[in-house]
């Protein structure tokens, strides 16, 4: 195999990985946090870029139907931005970074790992297990 062959597979080969980590598809995700496992949220992501966000920790159970807003993804982060109509939580923000997300990883058994900033909850990130599912699983 020539030189210019191989660094074309090579190439064509690394570009196809880069399309696979770190995207992210539409749907109904369920995560929990690494820590203590306590916190507990649910991201429906929609085509047209808007997103349904709920939380739950130990103290606080979002009511239905949750945050609304819109998402965009930004290298390999994706940032929400929500407007809440709970009392108390006016807006939110959210971000994901999704280096670690595969169709595959969050439709694994454990999930992928996926380290989540939720401004609620603080500005460093938490360790969260994400997996996608086909309903929601808060009531």
């Amino acid at each position: 195999m020539s030189f210019k062959l191989w660094m074309s597979s090579l190439l064509a080969t690394f570009a196809f990985a880069q399309a696979q980590a770190g995207s992210i598809e539409t749907g109904i995700y369920h995560a929990r946090d690494l820590e203590g496992g306590e916190i507990q949220a649910e991201i429906k992501l929609n085509e047209d870029k808007t997103v349904l966000f709920r939380l739950a920790t130990p103290d606080f159970v979002m009511p239905a139907p949750g945050c609304t807003g819109t998402y965009e993804v930004q290298g390999h982060d994706l940032a929400a931005t929500l407007s809440c109509p709970n009392e108390g939580i006016d807006s939110l923000n959210v971000i994901l970074d999704i280096t670690n997300v595969t169709p595959e990883s969050v439709r694994s058994e454990e999930g992928a790992r996926v380290d989540v900033i939720i401004d609620l909850l603080g500005s460093e990130p938490m360790p969260f297990k994400v997996k996608k599912v086909e309903a929601p699983v808060f009531p």
